[in-house]
């Protein structure tokens, strides 16, 4: 299943540019350093690339893994949740 950008706000999309940007430098980044935890994304990194707050990017983030665009998993912090694309875009 791949996303269809066509039913994305300009919020999402932005946030989903946001996500495939940072994971790209970090995957890059850890290809240098072989540390795999680094090539997930924060909800403030996100959040500060696209200049809205944590809750709008969380809030576009958990839709874009609705469509299959980004997958998270938990961080220590109970609230804080970490991010990746999925690769399922178009």
């Amino acid at each position: 299943m791949s996303v269809d950008s066509k039913l994305l706000s300009a919020n999402d999309r932005a946030v989903l540019a946001a996500v495939i940007k940072i994971f790209v430098n970090k995957t890059l980044q850890e290809q240098e350093q072989k540390e795999d935890d680094n090539a997930w994304i924060t909800t403030r990194d996100i959040a500060e690339l696209c200049d809205i707050t944590i809750y709008r990017a969380r809030h576009s983030l958990i839709r874009l893994e609705e469509f299959g665009a980004v997958t998270h998993r938990p961080m220590q912090k109970k609230s804080a949740l970490n991010w990746k694309p999925t690769g399922k875009m178009t």
